[in-house]
């Protein structure tokens, strides 16, 4: 997952049985909606029902089934489809509800101290910005366009912050 070959992570993960796993009991609810969008963000949307229960080897199969659906769809359905990517991967930065999916552990006192690609996108949100940015060109519609631009400008300020941090070695 580290270094975002979704492949060999999954083969990796189909192989780990449940009681290796002691934090799944953390991954709970849709990884593929963001929390901070707002409920009527839902509404425009559609509905992301909450999942009782994801294992790290289903939450990768279904963001490659997504990767792939995405490059079918044309307008705003392959725009809504980015943004489901993005919030994937948002939900596994240090600032979503998935973060297992990347480290073992999270504490609020955890800060980049260098920069790299991991901490690209487990504290700088990069590739959940590419995908914003990705479902800002595909929208149909403008509420669409502007959720995904103001994700897009978040994950791209806390890639900011992530940096100004590693310059400031490693203090928030």
């Amino acid at each position: 997952m580290n270094r975002n070959d979704l492949p060999a992570a999954l083969a990796v993960m189909q192989q780990i049985t449940s009681a290796e796993q002691p934090y799944e009991g953390y991954m709970t609810g849709d990884p593929f909606f963001a929390r901070i969008l707002s409920a009527s963000t839902e509404l425009m949307l559609g509905a992301f029902p909450d999942a009782k229960h994801i294992t790290k080897a289903e939450y990768i199969k279904q963001l490659l089934a997504l990767q792939q659906k995405e490059k079918r769809l044309k307008g705003n359905e392959r725009a809504r489809v980015c943004i489901q990517i993005a919030s994937a991967y948002y939900q596994m930065s240090y600032y979503g509800e998935y973060w297992v999916m990347n480290r073992i552990y999270w504490s609020a006192n955890d800060a980049p101290d260098e920069i790299s690609a991991f901490n690209d996108n487990y504290f700088g949100c990069s590739l959940a910005k590419q995908w914003f940015e990705k479902a800002v060109m595909y929208a149909a519609n403008e509420q669409t366009a502007s959720l995904s631009a103001f994700m897009a400008r978040y994950c791209g300020k806390l890639h900011q912050r992530y940096l100004e941090t590693v310059k400031k070695k490693g203090y928030w």
